[in-house]
């Protein structure tokens, strides 16, 4: 998924009041975690 995208869905999710994202089963790409970071925690 290109990193634009990733951002976007990471910030709706943030605007949504959520604080926290559980990945279960499905590790997620480097990015993912850095953008998480980078954004105030996933």
């Amino acid at each position: 998924m290109p990193d634009k995208i990733l951002r976007f869905r990471i910030q709706q999710l943030k605007d949504m009041g959520v604080n926290a994202i559980r990945t279960s089963h499905n590790p997620q790409t480097p990015i993912f975690y850095e953008l998480c970071d980078e954004m105030g925690g996933c």
